[in-house]
């Protein structure tokens, strides 16, 4: 069982819910509350849309609903200059010198670069300078690579001597937790 499924489990039982698995491994299980039926698969709720579920993935996307709204850093997203020709409508860059020459107008050092879809770390780089960053940008356009994505982010680096991960539902904090205590300097893992 997963563990945000085993923390499902332990807050189901904590509350008086009801909770059936329905796969040998326990990921797939519903929740009964009242006469209502939730059913969560793996790390799949049934609280989001697709839409809304999709939208969560791609943090490009996330920050142009949440400006304004939640306080962010700055960030920028960038089309893979290299995508085929059909695509040219979403290339507001024609080339990599192009990206470079706009995160040096928009942006001052260090800052992170990010591949939009991503979980875990994977492909995000803290960056000095636009040597960093060009190297950055040609990782996550590596279109030979298994963590290739069409769409990296630039965002600006907020320094922090703690950072915290919260968990919404509803308008309402559900969960709280320091995202790596006592950590000096920059990482990007959990």
């Amino acid at each position: 069982m997963l563990p945000e499924l085993q923390c499902l489990t332990q807050a189901a039982l904590n509350l008086g819910y009801a909770y059936r698995t329905h796969d040998r491994n326990g990921n797939l299980l519903t929740v009964e509350i009242g006469e209502r039926k939730y059913l969560f698969e793996r790390n799949y709720t049934p609280f989001n849309t697709e839409t809304e579920a999709r939208i969560c993935l791609d943090k490009e996307h996330c920050y142009q609903l949440l400006q304004g709204v939640v306080p962010m850093p700055k960030t920028l997203g960038f089309f893979d200059p290299k995508q085929a020709a059909q695509y040219n409508a979403y290339k507001h860059q024609a080339s990599l010198d192009q990206v470079l020459d706009t995160l040096d107008r928009e942006f001052r050092y260090p800052l992170i670069i990010k591949r939009n879809r991503g979980a875990l770390a994977s492909q995000v780089h803290w960056v000095q300078d636009a040597p960093e960053a060009g190297e950055a940008l040609r990782q996550i356009f590596n279109q030979q690579s298994k963590e290739y994505d069409y769409v990296a982010l630039a965002q600006e680096f907020i320094p922090t001597s703690r950072e915290f991960r919260v968990v919404c539902f509803r308008g309402q904090l559900l969960l709280a937790y320091e995202r790596f205590a006592g950590q000096r300097y920059f990482k990007a893992a959990y």
